[in-house]
C-alpha cells in the first residue's frame, strides 16, 4: 500500500508562538494541524529537546521541525521522511525574499507573488499533500511577546530584527501592515491546498477555514 507524504508548515509572524506551540506538540501531541493528522504530526515531530540551529539532518533525527534555513539542505537530500513539519516566520520569508527597506511598503501583489513562489518551491513538489496552520493572534499579543524576548538585545545590529521592530512597533499602523500580511498569505494557502486552518490563540482549537472530508 502506498502511503500519502505529508508536508506539515506551521506559519505566522514572529513571536507569535510558532515555537512554542510546536515544541508542546512534540511534547504532548494535540490536533495542531487537525486531529485527523494527529499520527502523521508525531511521527514526525517527537523532539524532547530543542535547538533550532543544529543541521537540517540532526534534525530529522531527532524529530524536530524544520525552518527556512534548512529548506536548501533538504531539497538537495535524496531521501526524506514520510511526514514533515515546517515552521515558517512569514516576515523572515519576506525579509529574505524581497530584501526591502521597509516590508510595510511591499504591496499585496508583491506579498502574494513571494509567498505563492515559496509554495512552489521543490520541497513542496516531493509531497503528495499540504497542511498548513497559521498562527493569527492578535497584534498587541504579538507585540508584546516581541518586546519581551528582545529586552535587552541590539536590533539596530541585526538586519532581520530591525526589519521585525520597525514593522511591529514603529510603522504608523502595525495593526494594518499585519492584516494585509496575513491575508495575502492566506489567500495564496487557500490556492495552493484545501488543508488550510488558522489560530487566533495558542491554546485554542484549529478552526478549519477549508478542507476536504
Amino acid at each position: 500500500m502506498i502511503q500519502t507524504r505529508t508536508l506539515f508548515i506551521l506559519a505566522g509572524y514572529p513571536a507569535s508562538g510558532k515555537s512554542t506551540i510546536l515544541q508542546d506538540a512534540a511534547k504532548n501531541g494535540g490536533a495542531l494541524f487537525g486531529s485527523q493528522f494527529a499520527a502523521e504530526v508525531r511521527s514526525a515531530l517527537f523532539a524532547t529537546e530543542f535547538d533550532e540551529n543544529i543541521p537540517a539532518r540532526l534534525k530529522l533525527d531527532r524529530g524536530m521541525w524544520m525552518d527556512l534555513f534548512n529548506i536548501n539542505d533538504l531539497e538537495a537530500m535524496a531521501d526524506l521522511p514520510q511526514n514533515l513539519v515546517f515552521h515558517l516566520d512569514l516576515l523572515k520569508l519576506l525579509a529574505y525574499a524581497l530584501k526591502p527597506q521597509r516590508l510595510s511598503d511591499i504591496a499585496p501583489d508583491r506579498q502574494q507573488a513571494c509567498f505563492d513562489g515559496f509554495l512552489r518551491r521543490k520541497l513542496l513538489t516531493r509531497y503528495d499533500r499540504l497542511v498548513i496552520t497559521t498562527l493569527k493572534p492578535e497584534i498587541a499579543v504579538i507585540q508584546d511577546l516581541w518586546r519581551r524576548k528582545r529586552e535587552g538585545q541590539k536590533v539596530n545590529s541585526d538586519t532581520l530584527l530591525a526589519i521585525q521592530r520597525d514593522l511591529l512597533i514603529n510603522v504608523p499602523d502595525p495593526g494594518g501592515v499585519y492584516e494585509t500580511v496575513m491575508q495575502s498569505w492566506l489567500d495564496a494557502a487557500a490556492r495552493k491546498t484545501p488543508y488550510t486552518m488558522v489560530m487566533t490563540g495558542s491554546r485554542e482549537p484549529v478552526v478549519p477555514q477549508s478542507q476536504d472530508t
